[in-house]
């Protein structure tokens, strides 16, 4: 019979200092030796140092580790089964982490953050099962420490659960937790989540504010559809208090310069990226691309780009998408064969960008061409790219290949039915639109305002001298003109829709109030254009447009085309 041999205090240091220098293995391979000579582990200080080891190594020596301190009776001390427990949680054995808990007879605080935070950063299922775990340390008097709340705040935020947040939020300051800054930015973005005036509102209460406290309320102004023009001023506010902006908060406020189309403003910040030498940051560069594109400054877009050292997929989509928004399409096209030459795997997004220009040139050889690159690519599954694929089938009066892909697809958001009614519409079937859309009615997904402008678009083609046998379709788009006019109500779009179905119905009455309407709002008609291809390049005409380089050209031809017409009417 093997005699144990006596535990030497100094392989406790030994393990220590071996876990510090990042010698993990050898850790372990010491302590499996130390068992092969018959030396019995009486110091359960040394079991978190193993556990943390194993660990590091992702090894499941854990499991005979947890039999080892089960057959000492070493679980009675609280650090050891603490540590076992974080072993076990952050692993992702919640459950043996949860019974280890259930086991333990002296619970201190280390034990509930221990059990908490293992949930709270796990899936949302999880998430839920450690707010429960929370309000149980809560009831029973222990104090979370503040890595613990700030992960609460930010999961009650995830899991939209407001009132959760605010009782923490009440429990917070009673703790006298008011000061710490960190937990702070956690409600102040927690309460963003549920609407900007809440953010507000605590921002303004909130005494020591750093440069993430201020880039939260520039990064949620930014993304309000009504407010975004706040967020600039946020921006220039943290800039007069002498907080210096981080690159997240400039990326916030370029996304709400694009949305603004402020290209001064844009402009101003872009100076003070360079001043600052922020102008290496990709996020950022990726963003003054897009504020250039949405401005149709071509000429800064293009120079932005070949400034970023080290480019990647979204650099490329952002310029290929300017590129195609601002109608520059041989430049598209040149940039895409770069892109290949570059050897940059495309995405989604680049398929897109590439399915937008096909429609912009309306070939069909190159949408179908489009379409065998989504299917060697694997994306037939995927909702954007499909959906573009579809708006460009139809705009290439390829119908049958449009609906084709419609039918095919196993899932639908609001895009595909509006896509699809809106495809109908231009190749001249508004009644396959209505069938559409009233198919559309029995799903789950609800119109937006694209949807109703394309419906009532549908109706206005039925609402014809066939007025009788099309009264019903006529009836119907009257019926949903208030909701796009709520929808949209500074879109010229749907007052002129409105007005054209209403005077081929011969309503001439709401005909002309619908252009009342439109023109007491202050809204502004956009000029209707024609695309016509010039040796490969996308021309916009206007009608009366006299600054074209080709205008004189274009008048001849139309006088011409007036004298034949004259002509042909006097003949007949």
């Amino acid at each position: 019979m093997r005699v144990p041999l006596p535990w030497n205090s100094n392989w406790c240091s030994r393990f220590k200092e071996l876990l510090c220098h990042g010698k993990s293995q050898d850790v372990l391979h010491q302590y499996r030796e130390l068992n092969k000579s018959g030396v019995e582990l009486t110091d359960h200080s040394v079991y978190p140092i193993l556990l943390k080891a194993c660990l590091n190594l992702s090894t499941t020596h854990g499991n005979s580790i947890h039999a080892s301190l089960i057959k000492q009776g070493f679980l009675a001390f609280t650090s050891v089964a603490n540590s076992l427990m974080d072993f076990y949680a952050k692993s992702g054995d919640l459950g043996s982490a949860v019974v280890v808990f259930n086991c333990m007879d002296n619970k201190d605080s280390v034990s509930w953050n221990v059990i908490i935070h293992g949930h709270l950063e796990r899936a949302a299922a999880s998430s839920r099962r450690g707010l429960c775990f929370f309000t149980q340390a809560w009831a029973a008097g222990f104090e979370p420490n503040i890595s613990t709340l700030v992960l609460v705040i930010q999961t009650c935020r995830i899991l939209r659960a407001f009132e959760v947040g605010q009782t923490i939020h009440g429990s917070t300051i009673r703790a006298g937790y008011s000061s710490i800054t960190s937990l702070q930015n956690s409600l102040l973005n927690f309460y963003a989540e549920f609407g900007m005036q809440l953010a507000h509102n605590f921002f303004d209460e909130v005494p020591d504010r750093d440069v993430i406290s201020w880039s939260v309320m520039v990064a949620g102004y930014a993304q309000s559809e009504e407010e975004t023009m706040v967020a600039l001023e946020f921006f220039q506010r943290m800039i007069d208090f002498g907080i210096i902006p981080d690159g997240q908060s400039v990326v916030s406020v370029l996304k709400a310069c694009s949305k603004l189309r402020a290209i001064r403003m844009g402009e101003s910040i872009h100076g003070f990226v360079i001043s600052r030498g922020l102008g290496y940051d990709l996020f950022i560069q990726n963003s003054l691309i897009d504020l250039y594109s949405k401005c149709n400054d071509v000429d800064s877009l293009l120079r932005v780009f070949r400034e970023i050292p080290e480019k990647n997929v979204v650099s490329w989509n952002s310029l290929l998408s300017g590129l195609v928004q601002n109608e520059k399409h041989s430049e598209a096209l040149a940039l895409f064969d770069s892109m290949q030459k570059a050897r940059v795997e495309s995405d989604e997004v680049t398929l897109v960008n590439l399915i937008q220009l096909c429609k912009s040139f309306l070939d069909p050889y190159q949408c179908k061409l489009m379409h065998s690159r989504m299917l060697r690519r694997g994306f037939e599954l995927n909702e954007l790219v499909t959906n573009s694929l579809i708006d460009a089938y139809a705009s290439c009066n390829l119908i049958t290949y449009a609906w084709s892909q419609f039918s095919n697809m196993k899932a639908r958001d609001a895009v595909t039915w509006s896509t699809m009614i809106a495809g109908f519409t231009h190749c001249g079937m508004p009644d396959e639109a209505i069938a559409v859309f009233q198919e559309m009615s029995h799903t789950t997904e609800r119109p937006n305002a694209i949807t109703m402008l394309n419906l009532l678009e549908a109706c206005s083609l039925t609402a014809d001298l066939k007025r009788s046998r099309n009264y019903e379709n006529y009836e119907f788009g009257a019926s949903v003109l208030p909701q796009v006019l709520e929808l949209e109500p500074s879109s010229s779009a749907g007052y002129l829709l409105a007005s054209n179905m209403y005077a081929s119905g011969h309503s001439w009455v709401d005909a002309t109030k619908m252009r009342m309407l439109a023109k007491e709002g202050g809204v502004k008609v956009t000029a209707g254009y024609s695309l016509v291809y010039v040796n490969g390049k996308a021309c916009r005409f206007l009608a009366g447009d006299k600054h074209h380089s080709l205008s004189h050209e274009l008048q001849f031809a139309v006088q011409q085309l007036h004298s034949c017409m004259k002509m042909d009417l006097t003949c007949g």
